[in-house]
């Protein structure tokens, strides 16, 4: 027996240790899962965070920045990859010496960073810029252009293994009809231009328009051979007939540099013709209108495209685009009306700016309330007309009935009375007067189901609990101390109510023999 227990314990020992080293073991194993879990979704994430590059050929000040940076944003910040922004300035800074010091400050940053996924320029100089110094600032890195005016450099980068992007194209053409339909009988179409790259790659597609339209004047003020005065005096010979087609107005012929709000501001003082722009930037200041170019969906495309390069699509595989599809008719209300020009002329679809707003327009919300409030208390009102017609004609056929009974109540040859609940007399006819021999005013107020014979205190009471009852024998009048034979019938207003106003009718029936309730108590 001692053997026994001793094998018991020693077997009950090793399972308590197996058991032990069981949970041990589990929870090991569930740790070293979770460690694994956490490094297969984070791993990725640390491994390689995606990262771009803009290249602007600009700076923030420029109007169209920050709507191409929001269109670009709006694709790359839903896919987790980060953006930074390098500005050339050259609208500002258009010499060899400010591209050689912003080439240098770029190779400083790029030679200190991790490399990036890809490269995003915006607008002819920042392209210039990356096919003449790609192989030493990034040579492995794609690159995606937006916002080209040069379309001929563009498309000629279709099929390149290591360029590709969206063209900024402007509605030039539908602008030049757009101004042939607005103001009749269009003398001149002048395009105003500088010697930028993106405004000379606009001037080429400009003159392109006299071939197609060959009978129509077209001419150019350039501010490659003048000044910004010498543009001032020119502006102010043209006619309200004639047309001004800003395509880049940043640097005269001395490089005397300004922004396009600063150079709008001297075109509209001095110009006495109808402006007209392909950008959106302006609009509102002084410009009629265009198809103007969205800078967003320029930068929303572009950021598309880079996405498919990040995803690993080959860049050769991937064609440039063109940008004309997000274009769209813009016009100034208040430019149209300084012009005489009516709005049924527009392109379908036009967008207007500064309308004149409406009541309605401006306080919609509020005025759909109270038209609402109006709509809402016109019925009611209709309602209570309906129900006051309704009570109207009611009443008067309550009173119409009122009459015909009051005419049987008093013209009967029989006595009526009108006990209420109580048993009071209410009302009576004349007759039920000299059956009692008293006065009406003894009779009103009289409660009968109180002071007359036990019997016809019976009788009452049982038609003002709500049944039919009949008296019939000798009645000694207790207001007027006159006795008549009578036969009296209680019925009750509401029959089966407890307590009920009742009429009576009584019968003088002195020559009939007298019958008495079986059920009445003994006098």
């Amino acid at each position: 027996m001692i053997i026994l227990a001793t094998c018991v314990t020693v077997r009950d020992e090793i399972l308590c240790k197996q058991n032990r080293a069981g949970e041990n073991m589990k929870r090991t194993i569930t740790t070293l899962m979770a460690i694994a879990l956490l490094c297969l979704f984070a791993c990725p994430a640390l491994a390689h965070h995606k990262r771009a590059l803009l290249i602007s050929s600009y700076h923030p000040g420029f109007p169209t920045f920050f709507q191409q940076i929001d269109g670009i944003k709006s694709v790359l910040n839903a896919q987790g990859v980060s953006l930074d922004v390098e500005f050339m300035d050259s609208k500002r800074f258009f010499s060899p010496k400010a591209f050689a010091q912003f080439r240098d400050l770029l190779k400083s940053k790029l030679d200190t960073m991790p490399p990036y996924d890809v490269i995003i320029t915006s607008d002819d100089n920042a392209l210039n810029f990356a096919l003449r110094h790609r192989k030493k600032l990034f040579p492995e890195t794609p690159v995606v252009f937006c916002g080209v005016n040069n379309q001929i450099l563009a498309l000629s980068l279709s099929a390149n293994p290591n360029f590709t992007g969206v063209i900024e194209s402007v509605s030039m053409e539908a602008t030049i009809a757009m101004i042939k339909q607005l103001i009749p009988g269009i003398g001149t179409i002048y395009a105003i231009v500088d010697s930028t790259p993106s405004g000379q790659g606009d001037l080429q597609e400009f003159r392109r328009m006299k071939t197609l339209y060959p009978l129509q004047n077209f001419d150019t003020l350039s501010l490659a051979d003048q000044s910004w005065d010498e543009l001032s005096g020119n502006l102010s010979q043209f006619y309200p007939n004639d047309a001004l087609l800003i395509l880049s107005a940043y640097r005269d012929n001395q490089s005397i540099n300004k922004l396009f709000n600063e150079s709008l501001s001297l075109i509209t003082a001095h110009a006495r013709s109808p402006i007209f722009h392909l950008w959106e930037h302006g609009m509102g200041d002084g410009i009629l209108g265009g198809k103007i170019v969205s800078h967003f969906e320029q930068g929303r495309l572009a950021a598309v495209v880079a996405m498919d390069v990040i995803n690993g699509k080959p860049v050769a595989e991937i064609p440039v685009l063109g940008g004309d599809r997000a274009n769209q008719y813009i016009v100034d209300q208040t430019q149209l009306t300084r012009f005489g020009i009516p709005t049924e002329k527009l392109p379908l679809g036009t967008k207007v700016l500064n309308k004149p707003i409406s009541i309605f327009e401006l306080y919609n919300a509020e005025m759909l309330a109270i038209i609402v409030g109006i709509t809402a208390l016109c019925i009611i009102v209709v309602i209570l007309l309906v129900a006051l017609y309704t009570l109207k004609k009611s009443r008067a056929a309550l009173e119409e009935s009122e009459r015909r009974h009051r005419i049987i109540f008093e013209k009967s040859p029989l006595g009526m009375i009108l006990f209420d609940a109580q048993g009071e007399i209410v009302d009576c006819n004349d007759n039920f007067v000299a059956l009692m021999g008293a006065t009406k005013e003894q009779l009103l107020g009289f409660n009968t189901a109180e002071n007359s014979s036990p019997k016809m205190r019976y009788a009452i009471q049982r038609a003002l609990a709500g049944s039919i009852s009949v008296y019939e024998g000798e009645y000694t009048s207790v207001t007027g101390k006159r006795s008549v034979n009578l036969r009296v019938i209680f019925n009750p207003v509401t029959a089966g109510k407890n307590p009920t106003a009742v009429i009576a009718t009584l019968e003088d029936i002195n020559n009939r023999e007298t019958k008495v309730d079986p059920r009445a108590p003994k006098q």
